[in-house]
C-alpha cells in the first residue's frame, strides 16, 4: 500500500516538530505492514514507547529539548 510519505512530509513542514510515540521497538518499525520507518524520516523524533520505563526515557529526552 502507499504509506502517503509525500502528504506526510508535507505536514511535517507545516509544523514546528514532530515527535512520534511508537507502541513498537525500532526493531519492529519495518516489519509486516509497519512504514514508520518511511515516516521515521520527516519527523524530528520517533521514540519507542511501550511501557513505564521507556515512557520516562522518552519523557526525560523531550525535555532535554
Amino acid at each position: 500500500f502507499d504509506p502517503g510519505e509525500q502528504a506526510f512530509a508535507e505536514l511535517c513542514a507545516r509544523v514546528q516538530r514532530v515527535v512520534w510515540l511508537s507502541p513498537e521497538p525500532e526493531s519492529a518499525w519495518a516489519s509486516g505492514d509497519s512504514a514508520l520507518r518511511v515516516y521515521a524520516r520527516h519527523a524530528d523524533e520517533v521514540l519507542p514507547v511501550y511501557d513505564l520505563t521507556s515512557l520516562k526515557v522518552a519523557a526525560r529526552t523531550l525535555a532535554r529539548g
